[in-house]
């Protein structure tokens, strides 16, 4: 089975998180940026079977508006979000739950949680997959 499909065949959905962002805010050498934080959490929960998988990535093309991160899986809409923090995370987990029972990844703006309605900044046509 190719990479982020299920041994049923279906699409898996993930959690895509720019580890970058902020990119233009200075830090000190060990202080984990934003995303890396965002992207943390997102794992432990994931580790935990109460969240999708996550993969961190160095840019989500959303520089000006970080932290960025994206829902996304095989044959689907990709939605990216900006503007997001730790505290957003449970919301991030409930728009990928919906992206998974969606079946081509189009989720109206209504049916996600409030307040991400305004941080959604990007819908991707669905990637080509072999």
């Amino acid at each position: 089975m190719p990479p982020g499909f299920r041994l049923d065949g279906s699409a898996m959905t993930r959690i895509v998180i720019c580890r970058t962002c902020p990119r233009y805010v200075a830090r000190g050498p060990d202080e984990p940026s934003q995303g890396t934080r965002l992207g943390m959490a997102a794992k432990a929960l994931a580790e935990r079977n109460e969240g999708p998988p996550v993969m961190l990535v160095n840019c989500l093309s959303g520089c000006y508006y970080p932290c960025n991160a994206a829902i996304d899986a095989p044959g689907k809409t990709r939605l990216r979000f900006s503007r997001l923090t730790v505290d957003d995370l449970a919301d991030l987990v409930a728009v990928a739950r919906l992206h998974e029972a969606s079946p081509d990844g189009e989720i109206a703006a209504e049916t996600l949680p409030e307040s991400l309605r305004d941080r959604l900044s990007a819908r991707s046509p669905a990637r080509i997959v072999d």
